[in-house]
């Protein structure tokens, strides 16, 4: 999902939402989560919307949180979706914003998937430095709450099960892998 954002339920309850909504530009990925997400605990819905970071479908303070999945880096300019998710951010409101690391973009790694078939992709990935990130966030209306440098360790090993990955864990183990910024709506 490019985008992950949740409402609150009348009364401020924060325990569950009562609405989650996925976005995605991808038609087959919104099929992908459909069939694979979990369910909700009621009273929560949930729905997935075909739609782009810079032109949310959504009206001004729609959400109290929100989370923009490693998915910065498939974008030129930060300018446009940071200011797109401020808006539809409530006042007060979160953004959770994970990246790839810059170092380990610069250590070579790049974002790929697998195809139908099994053909590894390459994608076009753009570099936005944490400085970068925290700058347009914050030209956007966002104030940064915390920053994490999240490593690669035990809790990921299973994503390097395919053959010959194990070697690529021990390269990796101990090093930085995705930057994860809370940023909050002024």
């Amino acid at each position: 999902m490019d985008l992950a954002a949740v409402a609150a339920p009348p009364g401020g309850a924060v325990d569950l939402p009562a609405l989650a909504v996925g976005v995605d530009l991808s038609p087959a990925m919104l099929r992908r989560a459909r069939a694979e997400a979990p369910p909700l605990a009621a009273p929560a819905r949930r729905h997935l919307v075909l739609g782009e970071l810079g032109a949310l479908p959504f009206g001004d303070g729609s959400f109290d949180l929100a989370w923009c999945r490693l998915t910065v880096g498939f974008l030129p300019s930060l300018a446009a979706p940071l200011a797109e998710l401020a808006r539809v951010l409530a006042p007060g409101g979160e953004l959770v914003l994970t990246e790839l690391h810059p170092e380990c973009v610069d250590e070579g790694s790049v974002r790929s998937f697998r195809d139908a078939d099994g053909v590894l992709a390459a994608v076009e990935h753009h570099l936005h430095p944490a400085a970068a990130l925290i700058a347009a966030a914050a030209a956007a209306g966002l104030g940064t709450v915390a920053r994490e440098e999240l490593v690669v360790g035990e809790a990921v090993r299973y994503a390097f099960d395919a053959p010959g990955a194990e070697r690529v864990y021990r390269e990796l183990l101990g090093r930085p892998a995705v930057l994860a910024l809370r940023l909050q709506r002024r």
